[in-house]
């Protein structure tokens, strides 16, 4: 294993457990009660600390497709836990909604600290019952 990561309190919804962890290639590889038997290259003791699965942010605003916006922000968001992130993409009106998320798509991709979505935030237009039947 690359890391073992011993003693945390992981907290899930199904509650709290004493637990260590151990990673392999940037993946979590094992979770149990004592891996103290596990041969790591690097050992860190999160005694007293809690571990949290990542966080997902639902509403990410960055209005307009900039790389550098996306970088920045999800830096910080892993900074604070946040794995993934929904960009909230606004779509004027008179625009064509599956065109801005393919334009939006080819600047951000690559460009992100984390795992990202995308989600629409329409002005209007088209009608979303159009929509629903152009998508059918």
């Amino acid at each position: 294993m690359d890391l073992l990561i011993t003693g945390g309190t992981l907290v899930t919804s199904s509650g709290e457990s004493r637990v260590d962890m151990a990673a392999k290639e940037g993946k979590i590889a094992l979770i149990g009660a004592d891996l103290s038997h596990v041969n790591a290259a690097r050992r860190l003791s999160a005694d007293g600390k809690v571990i949290l699965p990542g966080l997902v942010d639902t509403h990410l605003r960055l209005w307009e497709p900039r790389p550098e916006k996306l970088t920045q922000a999800t830096r910080a968001a892993a900074l604070g836990g946040v794995t993934t992130s929904m960009i909230s993409v606004l779509c004027p009106k008179g625009q064509d909604p599956q065109e801005l998320l393919d334009a939006a798509r080819r600047v951000y991709d690559g460009k992100s600290a984390i795992d990202w979505g995308m989600h629409l935030a329409l002005d209007g237009t088209p009608p979303v019952g159009t929509m629903l039947e152009a998508m059918r």
